[in-house]
């Protein structure tokens, strides 16, 4: 499964989504988040996981 990568500014207005906009959201569980990071003097950006010390479960709003 590829990754999907949607932005608030513009997830509510594609032709995908807008049918799920305003009424239903989700609750989408995790045991980390990736972090685009940029280091200096570098063009290359990397995705940086970040995971909890304990294994916990973290929930993003969808």
């Amino acid at each position: 499964m590829q990754p999907l990568n949607a932005r608030i500014e513009t997830t509510a207005r594609g032709r995908f989504y807008k049918v799920l906009f305003p009424e239903h959201r989700s609750w989408i569980p995790a045991d980390g988040w990736y972090e685009w990071i940029k280091e200096p003097g570098d063009e290359k950006i990397a995705a940086v996981l970040h995971k909890l010390e304990k294994p916990h479960i973290l929930f993003f709003a969808g």
